[in-house]
Order: C-alpha cells, then sequence, then structure tokens
C-alpha cells in the first residue's frame, strides 16, 4: 500500500507539472496575429502570417525541453461571410512550405474572413483562433456596364432608361440605380428588373450624376460611367420678370403651327399653362419632338432659338444639325391674336454619343460624304469604312514582291503576292502617285486609286502616274493591312510631284483612264485657281494610352471639294494648350504618337488643317475642339537610404520613400531577405524569408537570431504595380547569452543519488564557458513552495551528464541548471525528481503444497523496522540450489507465490529469498534470506487402465472386472491392494451422494450382490493404494474411469456380459470398506458362472440356427 501512495503522488506531480507546461504553450500560440492579405482575385487569395517566436514558446520549468520552429503547424481556415459554423475550407500547412498561402476555389464578389491557428501535435497542444481577416474577392465580369440613357426630365424627376445597353448575354437578376450630385457621394434609389426607372424627389436647376450597376448570379459588377443631367428649372425660374401673365380668355383663333416669335407676353389675370413637347427619340445628331411650335437650346446657355420651318413634320418636328453626346432644352412656344406668348414648361433631351468619338463636346459638324447627319425621322449617322483602316491594319499580311512588267509605252502591268489566309471578302487597293524619282515621300492625298478587286495583277493606263502601292483589304469588316513598299516606275514623260485625288472617280474608272500629256496639260492650263479653306477637324481622340506615351488620332469633319489644282498640299497641325501653345506635329498623317510623357500628365491638344498652294501660301483652317488625356500610373521606383534605425536584439529598420511616385501614392512597403546563422560553419544555408509588410518608412523586425547575418530588400506597392527590389542591405545582428540547456533528462540510480544529462543549447555567437547546477531539497509539507538549497557545483562545458550524491532516501529533489558564456548566463531550466527508499528486509518463505516434483511456496514481506523504509517492497526475487552449491533464480517478479516445478521426488530442496523496491535496480534490493529447505514427497502408483467391465451374473449380482497394474517398489516387493468403490448414481439436481468402499484386495475382479429390490443405477471406481511403511502411510493413485451400471435381467433370463459406458471419474480418496454391501460369493465361484452363462449363450445360437434352416427347406 506505501508503494502505491507513492506511485500515485509521482504521478499525480507530473500530471500538474505537464498541466502548467500546456498551459503555458497554450497561451504563447495564443498570441499569434491575425492573418494579412497579400493578393486578392476573383477565385483566389494570397494570405500569409507572423511566424511565432519560438524562444518565446519554450518554456521552461517543465518536463518539455525549448519548441523547435519545424514543430509548429500552423492551420488556416476560411469563413464565407462572418466566422460562425464551419468553415469553407480548411487548410494544413507544414513548417517546411513557409508562411504565405494561395487559397484557391473562392467565389468571386464574395465577402470572407481568414484566420489562423498554431498547433503543436508531437505534444498534443493547440493555440486558440487569432483575430479574423475580412476581404472580398474580385468580380469576374469583365465588362462594365455602358451609362445609362436620360430621358425626359422635369424640375424634381427625370427619366431614365437602359434598355438598349446592356449586354443581355450575362444573367442579370436585378439592376442597381444610383445618383448623386455633381459633388456628392452616390445614393442607391431602387434596384429592379425594369429597363427604366423615373427618379424622383431631385432639385430644381441642379446637375446629377446617374450610374447603374448589374447584379448577377456571381456577383455584381462595377459601376457604369456616370451620366451627367440638369433637372429643369421651376416655373418661377424660367420666367422672366418682365413676362406677365396671360389673359382669362380662351384662345380665339387655333394656334399657328409654323410661327415663331420672341417678344413679350403681356399679363392677364388668368394663367394659362401649355403642355411641354414630348420626346419621340433621341439620335446622335438629332432629336425628334411632337408639338408645334418649338424653341430650343443648349443647356449650358440657356439662350432659345426657334426651330427651322423645314424642320417641322405633320406632328411634330425633328431638330437635327445638332452635336453629339450634348444636352437640349425644349420649350413651346405658343403666340397669341394679342401679341402675347405663352411659353411652356421646359424638358430635356440628350443627344447619342457617336460611338468613334470620346466623351468631349464637340462643335456642330456639317453633313458631308463620309458622315452623314441623321434624318427627319431620326436616323443615325453612317461613318465610312476608311475611319477604322488605321485601327484595323494589322490584322491582315502586307502584300509583297510588287513588280512591273511594260507592255507597251502607254501601259504598264502591275502584279504582287500575297502569302495570307485568303477568304472571299479579300480584295486589293492599288494606288498610284506623281513622285521624283529622288523623292518618294508622297502626302496622302496625292494617292490615287487605280484598282480595287480581287486579282493580284492590275494594267495602268494613266502614263502620269510612277509610284505605286497596294494594301490586302476585309471588304466586310472593313480591315486592311499597311501599305506595302511604294514601287517606282520611270516614264518618258515627267508628271507633277503632287496632286490630290479627286474623291469622287470611282476605282473601276481609275485603272482603265489613260490621258495623254496633251491632254493634261491642257487642262492644268485652262483650269482656274479657287481659293480653298479647309474644314474643322474633329475632337482629337487618344487610345493606346500608357504611362509614358499615348496615340492622338483626328480628321477632317468635310472632305475637301472638288478642285483641278492639283498643286495644293493638305497638311496637319497638333497643337498642345494645356501648357504653353506649341506645334508638336505637323505633317499629313492624321495619327501621331506623343512619347517621353511623365505619369498622371494631363494632355491638352487640338489639331487643324492647312493647305498650301504650290506658291508656299497656306489656308489654315480652324482649330478642332480641345481633346484631353491622362497618362496612367507606374510602378514607383524602388525605396532608398535604408538603415537601422534601431539596433539590439529587436531592430528596427528605416528607409526613405521612393524618389519617383509616378502618379501614385504607396500602399505598402514588402520586406524581404535572407538569414544566415554566424557560425563559421560553410555548410550552412541561407533561409529565405518573408519579414512583413508595412505601410511606414520603418519596421520593426522582432525579436530576431542573435548572431545571424541579415539581407533584407524592400518593394514598394502602389496602384501602378510593384516596383524593383532596393538594394539590398546588410547587417550582423549581435551575439546574446546561450540559450538554455535543452533535452533535460533526470533519473533516481539509488537512494542517495540522483543522474541528470541534458544537451547544450545555441551558443548564440559566444561560445558557452561552463554550466552552473543546483540542488534544492524540497520540503515534504510544500513541494512547490518550500526548497532550500542544499547544494552547488561549477561544471565545464564538455560535461553533459552530472551525478547528485549524498541525498536522502524517498526525499524529493530539484535539480535547476543554467549556461555561461562571455555574454551573460541563460534562464534557468529545472526538473524534479525523488529518490529510491532504502532496500527492504527479505520476506519470510513458507511451504503450502508439496508433490513428487512441485512444490507450492509462499511468502510475507517483512515488517517494517523503524530503521528502514516504510515503503512495502513491490517485486521479489526467489533462489534455490543447484547440483554445484550455488543458487540459481527460479521465479523473480511481483506475485508473493510461486510453483516450482521439474523437481527431484523424495529430495530436500534449498531455497533463499529477497525483496525491492523497483525491478532491476541493485540499489533497490535488499538482503538475501536464510536459506529454507522442502522436501517432494514419493511418487504415487500409476493408475488403472481402461474402462471397467460390470457383467450381471444374476438378479443383482455384478462381476466387476479390471486391467491389473504392475508396480515394482525399490525393495523389489509389491506392497499394493486394489480399493473399489461404489455409490449410487444421483439424479438429476440432486447431491452425490459418498462414495463407499466395497471391496480392497490384490484380485483385479469382485463380484457385487445388491440387493434385489434395489432398482437404482450404481457407480463403480478403483483406486491403487501402495503401503508405505510401518506408519500406515499410503499412496493413493488417480482414480480410474468411472463405470455406470444398472440391474436389468428378469429372474428366467440368462446371464450376459456387458462393459458399461464410462461416467465422469471422481475425485475423491477412497475409504475403508462398509459392512451395507457385503460379497455373497468368492472370486472362484465368479469364474464358473462365466463358464456357465458362456454355454447357454452357444446352445441358444445353435437353436436359432436350425429354427432358420427348417424355414427355409
Amino acid at each position: 500500500m506505501q508503494r502505491f501512495k507513492f506511485l500515485e503522488r509521482k504521478q499525480d506531480y507530473e500530471f500538474e507539472e505537464d498541466e502548467r507546461e500546456r498551459e503555458r504553450l497554450r497561451e504563447a500560440l495564443a498570441s499569434i496575429a491575425a492573418p494579412q492579405i497579400q493578393r486578392i482575385y476573383p477565385k483566389e487569395v494570397e494570405v500569409s502570417w507572423q511566424e511565432i517566436d519560438t524562444s518565446e514558446a519554450a518554456a521552461s520549468g517543465g518536463p518539455f525541453p525549448q519548441i523547435d520552429a519545424s514543430e509548429f503547424i500552423y492551420e488556416v481556415f476560411v469563413y464565407e461571410g462572418k466566422p460562425q459554423g464551419s468553415p469553407a475550407s480548411c487548410h494544413r500547412c507544414e513548417p517546411q512550405s513557409g508562411n504565405v498561402l494561395k487559397i484557391e476555389k473562392l467565389k468571386p464578389n464574395t465577402q470572407y474572413c481568414v484566420n489562423v491557428r498554431a498547433t503543436l501535435p508531437e505534444r498534443d497542444v493547440t493555440g486558440a483562433f487569432s483575430q479574423p481577416a475580412f476581404f472580398r474577392t474580385l468580380s469576374i465580369l469583365h465588362e462594365i456596364p455602358p451609362p445609362p440613357k436620360i430621358g425626359n426630365r422635369g424640375p424634381t424627376w427625370m427619366q431614365i432608361s437602359w434598355k438598349n445597353a446592356l449586354n443581355m448575354s450575362l444573367l442579370i437578376k436585378t439592376i442597381v440605380v444610383q445618383y448623386a450630385k455633381a459633388k456628392g457621394e452616390f445614393m442607391t434609389f431602387c434596384e429592379g428588373s425594369s429597363d427604366q426607372i423615373r427618379i424622383t424627389g431631385l432639385e430644381p436647376s441642379t446637375s446629377y450624376r446617374v450610374r447603374i450597376i448589374l447584379r448577377t448570379d456571381i456577383g455584381d459588377t462595377e459601376p457604369s460611367t456616370p451620366s451627367y443631367a440638369q433637372t429643369a428649372p421651376s416655373n418661377q425660374q424660367q420666367q422672366p420678370l418682365q413676362q406677365v401673365q396671360q389673359q382669362q380668355q380662351p384662345l380665339q383663333q387655333p394656334l399657328q403651327q409654323h410661327q415663331h416669335l420672341n417678344g413679350p407676353s403681356s399679363s392677364s389675370s388668368m394663367e394659362i399653362k401649355i403642355p411641354p413637347p414630348q420626346i419621340n427619340g433621341c439620335f446622335n445628331r438629332s432629336i425628334r419632338l411632337v408639338w408645334a411650335p418649338l424653341e430650343y437650346c443648349e443647356a449650358r446657355s440657356n439662350d432659345f432659338h426657334p426651330i427651322d420651318e423645314r424642320e417641322y413634320t405633320h406632328n411634330g418636328a425633328s431638330v437635327g444639325h445638332l452635336q453629339s453626346n450634348r444636352e437640349y432644352y425644349f420649350r413651346l412656344c405658343v403666340p397669341t391674336e394679342t401679341g402675347q406668348i405663352i411659353r411652356s414648361e421646359i424638358i430635356s433631351a440628350r443627344t447619342r454619343k457617336d460611338h468613334y468619338e470620346n466623351s468631349s463636346y464637340q462643335n456642330q459638324i456639317t453633313p458631308t460624304t463620309n458622315i452623314t447627319t441623321a434624318t427627319l425621322s431620326g436616323g443615325a449617322p453612317n461613318t465610312s469604312s476608311s475611319y477604322y483602316e488605321n485601327n484595323n491594319r494589322d490584322r491582315l499580311q502586307i502584300p509583297t514582291q510588287l513588280q512591273k512588267t511594260y507592255i507597251d509605252e502607254k501601259s504598264l502591268e502591275l502584279t504582287w503576292r500575297y502569302n495570307g489566309r485568303e477568304f472571299e471578302t479579300l480584295i486589293f487597293i492599288l494606288e498610284g502617285s506623281i513622285a521624283s524619282q529622288e523623292n518618294h515621300n508622297q502626302s496622302e492625298s496625292s494617292w490615287r486609286i487605280c484598282y480595287k478587286g480581287p486579282n493580284t495583277s492590275a494594267i495602268i493606263n494613266d502614263i502620269t502616274l510612277n509610284l505605286f502601292r497596294v494594301q490586302a483589304m476585309n471588304s466586310r469588316k472593313h480591315t486592311a493591312s499597311t501599305w506595302s513598299e511604294p514601287l517606282f516606275v520611270k516614264r518618258v514623260v515627267q508628271r507633277s510631284k503632287r496632286s490630290i485625288p479627286d474623291s469622287n472617280i470611282s476605282s473601276s474608272a481609275l485603272s482603265t483612264t489613260s490621258a495623254t500629256p496633251s491632254s493634261a496639260a491642257a487642262a492644268a492650263a485652262t483650269s482656274s485657281i479657287v481659293v480653298i479653306t479647309p474644314s474643322t477637324c474633329t475632337v482629337p481622340k487618344f487610345f493606346e494610352i500608357t504611362w509614358c506615351s499615348m496615340q492622338v488620332q483626328w480628321k477632317l469633319s468635310e472632305v475637301l471639294p472638288e478642285t483641278s489644282n492639283n498643286k495644293i498640299s493638305l497638311i496637319y497641325e497638333l497643337q498642345r494648350v494645356d501648357t504653353e501653345p506649341i506645334i508638336i506635329y505637323s505633317g499629313d498623317q492624321t495619327q501621331y504618337k506623343m512619347e517621353n510623357l511623365k505619369p498622371i500628365e494631363h494632355v491638352q491638344v487640338r489639331a487643324r488643317a492647312v493647305i498650301v498652294e504650290y506658291s508656299g501660301k497656306r489656308n489654315e483652317g480652324d482649330w478642332s475642339p480641345i481633346g484631353s488625356a491622362c497618362t496612367t500610373c507606374t510602378a514607383p521606383s524602388p525605396p532608398q537610404n535604408l538603415r537601422l534605425a534601431v539596433e539590439g536584439r529587436m531592430p528596427t529598420l528605416a528607409w526613405d520613400p521612393p524618389a519617383q511616385l509616378n502618379g501614385a501614392d504607396i500602399k505598402s512597403y514588402v520586406l524581404t531577405g535572407t538569414k544566415t546563422p554566424l557560425t563559421g560553419d560553410a555548410t550552412e544555408k541561407s533561409i529565405l524569408k518573408r519579414f512583413g509588410d508595412t505601410s511606414k518608412t520603418e519596421f520593426c523586425l522582432g525579436k530576431v537570431e542573435p548572431a545571424t547575418h541579415f539581407a533584407i530588400k524592400i518593394i514598394a506597392i502602389s496602384k501602378g504595380g510593384e516596383s524593383d527590389a532596393s538594394e539590398i542591405f546588410e547587417f550582423n545582428s549581435p551575439p546574446t547569452e546561450p540559450e538554455s540547456p535543452q533535452d533535460l533528462h533526470i533519473e533516481a540510480i539509488s537512494s542517495t543519488e540522483l543522474s541528470l544529462s541534458w544537451t547544450p543549447g545555441a551558443e548564440n555567437g559566444s561560445p558557452i564557458t561552463g554550466f552552473r547546477l543546483l540542488v534544492h531539497e524540497l520540503s515534504s509539507e510544500s513541494r512547490s513552495a518550500s526548497k532550500h538549497l542544499i547544494a552547488q557545483h561549477q561544471i565545464s562545458e564538455d560535461i553533459t551528464t552530472f551525478i547528485a550524491s549524498k541525498l536522502k532516501p524517498a526525499t524529493l529533489y530539484e535539480l535547476e541548471i543554467v549556461a555561461k558564456n562571455l555574454i551573460g548566463i541563460s534562464e534557468s531550466v529545472s526538473m524534479r525528481c525523488e529518490t529510491f527508499a532504502s532496500p527492504p528486509d527479505p520476506p519470510e518463505l513458507s511451504l503450502v503444497q508439496a508433490q513428487s516434483n512441485v512444490l507450492k511456496l509462499k511468502w510475507q514481506p517483512a515488517i517494517a523496522s523503524s530503521s528502514t523504509s516504510s515503503i512495502e517492497p513491490c517485486y521479489f526475487y526467489l533462489e534455490k540450489e543447484n547440483d554445484f552449491g550455488t543458487f540459481s533464480p527460479v521465479f523473480e517478479g511481483e506475485s508473493k507465490m510461486a510453483k516450482i516445478k521439474n523437481l527431484h521426488e523424495d529430495t530436500v530442496h534449498r531455497f533463499r529469498i529477497r525483496s525491492a523496491h523497483a525491478k532491476g535496480i541493485p540499489s533497490l534490493m535488499g538482503p538475501w534470506s536464510e536459506t529454507y529447505e522442502f522436501s517432494t514427497t514419493r511418487p504415487p502408483p500409476p493408475a488403472v487402465k481402461g474402462s471397467l467391465m460390470v457383467s450381471e451374473v444374476s438378479q443383482s449380482v455384478f462381476q466387476i472386472e479390471w486391467l491389473p497394474v504392475k508396480l515394482v517398489t525399490n525393495d523389489g516387493t509389491d506392497n499394493f491392494v486394489y480399493r473399489l468403490q461404489v455409490v449410487p448414481k444421483p439424479e438429476r439436481r440432486s447431491v452425490l451422494e459418498p462414495w463407499k468402499t466395497v471391496y480392497e484386495g490384490t484380485c483385479p475382479s469382485y463380484t457385487l450382490s445388491l440387493s434385489p429390490q434395489s432398482s437404482t443405477a450404481r457407480m463403480a471406481r478403483v483406486f491403487v493404494v501402495q503401503k508405505l511403511g510401518n506408519n500406515n502411510e499410503e499412496l493413493c493413485s488417480a482414480p480410474s474411469v468411472i463405470a455406470q451400471f444398472s440391474s436389468c435381467r428378469t429372474p428366467n433370463e440368462s446371464p450376459r456380459k456387458r462393459i458399461n459406458k464410462p461416467a465422469a471419474s471422481g475425485n475423491s480418496t477412497p475409504s475403508q470398506p462398509s459392512e451395507d454391501d457385503q460379497p455373497t460369493r468368492s472370486p472362484s465361484s465368479v469364474h464358473r458362472a462365466n463358464h456357465r452363462n458362456n454355454s447357454a449363450v452357444v446352445l441358444v445360437c445353435a437353436i436359432v440356427l436350425v429354427l432358420i434352416y427348417l424355414m427355409m427347406i
């Protein structure tokens, strides 16, 4: 019992220590910071976290050693919405995988949160979840809905629609309509599935922005570009102060449809209101209204003008010659016979935006052959295919190998080759021009179309042309390749150098027209010179905008009129006006690439056309409206001037912002680099590490590893992208005091000694000079609080095992150890252990049972004295003296009883025994006991073999026989007898009666006579009994097989012999013969009865055979 109590106290103490250590580890794991979101994609996200400092995770004073960084497992949990319920996904990150994880298979445009948890699976310690980090995945809808269309407007409302502007291939669920004032924040007005809505509750004469958001099954799209509109003024605002109320009487004559007056209206006691006109359709250059007569003005001027009579229809008016993408006001103007003018409320409408123009307002464009103004019915403008040629040239291969073949003096054949894929709509355009042999650079206006068709050859009959080029075109998509290299053909007759082709001449006519030199000279001489002023250019368009360049394109709003003067040149000038006005381009091209720009640089340009006559006179057209654009931002330059702001164990790194932000503010700085331990070992590899990110220009690296070389570089991240890495900044962390000894192991080796072993910790840049070991004795009353120092030892640095001696038995001690170097002393670690108790006294040995070759022994531990330990021994050693006079072990274990087998019969054996507190520890084994002697007995005689043979000789008389036994003793005499026992067979569930001895003698048979009235079944068994000496000792063998028998014969029945089935063997010891069942015949009479029985059986068999034979005859 004392031993069990000692083990229970020891286990309770170890369990409490383990729980305290686990609690400290859980607190360290719970200090993990929230994860950080690095990059967000529509279906993926990159997450990083700060690893736990292993020096803080390791606890001192417990059974666990220092924690290694490779033992940590980080689990990342992703939740949809809030961190409730089961996570959407869970990821387990091994130590070698780093602290950055890419999570995939997310839903686009969905709110998620992520947290991280650190665990120590080998120590069965799990930390708490970190604080969650929230993020929303990006939308995968690349198309942004176009801006909504503005319809009718009033002082407090406006009508918007988007039916023709939506991409119906998207699975749109609802449409969110938002509006805001010019400088206010957007507010959601409604959300529905209709294609138009009326926004109410607005303020009169106020500018608003309106946009829409498409809500689909996979998320919301980005908001559309806002549409700008202004509500109409109220009745009090729109009427001038000099306008008085109208007459009370009704109008005397009907309104005249086509009369427009701007005079003031007279006063009247009754106000007559006219409903405003209705918008019937809005187009690019016109607006169709239903009413008459009308006035209109541009929204920015409020200067109303009457509509021309030619624009009225039978039920309204179609106002044309308007500018695209501009807002206009309309109102009804009705004159009365009294001279007053009644005007209705103002309604507003916006013309559509041309798909080839930008969002800036343009000046009025006159109809030309390339752009057709909308008709009175509201047709949209048509653009010629020449506008798209510059944008789509690179889609086709350039024709090559342009060659000439002279047919005669006036005709030649041109051939070329096309290496691209041919298709049905592929055609070729061959152009010619007049140039000198020295200068092949011609303006675009000097080229003429000579051939247009699918063939790769053409015959030229015009002898004035001597420079040719060809291009491929897709006639269905209106896309064309770039022009081939010009081919100069030497002509006999020299022609003029420059000419402007007639726009009305078809390609077929040019290819077949041939003019003689005399006719061309005559036409040039007789043509009159007309001064031509080019029309205004369109607003410059910008495309291919980058952070340092952009393409500018423009064109004439009207083509040049027909003229016979071919001695003029058309050039274009592009002027930049956002700074000091300066001409940045002058040439015959309608496209120019602006380069060497700065990021986020605003550019404003305008263009004009100039006709230069042969004499050098310039006819300059008007400047076009100003077009503006802005370059994009780009990645910033690298951070600079990296330095250590704070040195020490927790260094802080500082730096200067990038010198060039390139148009975008810095969002964050990312610190990456390597760290290499300064151990002097060439095999040490550098470890890549992401130290963290911050939005400031300094970052604390935390508690870094001592004596480590760091190489850190910084990347700046802005809206324009990631900058190049900065210059690598290198520094070494200072050495510190060594780490505490690790892998502590303590054990008791005797009742007065404890052994402590350990592994030295990291040196941290300074070699370990030694260890200091303190031995504390803990009091039995309060082991955790009361302790006192009993010894202190200084140990050299090369020793990792120490044995503390001269201790008290069965006493709890605490051994505390620290490591030392030149920098300082490490944190102390300690372990506790209890010394063994004093060896116990030997137990007392006694004999339980002796057989011929087996001795059964038992023992009891000795009663503890005051000088020995009070703890009961739990292990025993039993030895037996062998034939050589020495002792050999025969039993070892915790049992208090042993059975010794395979011994010599009738022999004296010698034994000794001792106790121990534990197995295999010599110091816990007590002394050997005195020698005990025990003897084995003689072997019993052999048992009767086989079953008993029982024959019923007559009624209630049985002959019992068995096989004889051969027994030879040491003296050569057969001193044994047979003992026959009989007992009535018990009924079911009755008690077996004691066996009764009916015969004891040397004859192997016996005749048993029972009472004739007895019909109970009997059981019989036989023992072999050997007599020993004169002291009436005897050895009894095992019982024979039990035989069962009963009387089943009538008085006239002849005797028969049967062998009874064996019954269960009995184990009772045979007793002396009883007087109840005494034999009535001698053994010789038994033999005579058997002989008579055999004769009777033979006689009966003979009679049966005779009867069978007679029946067969």
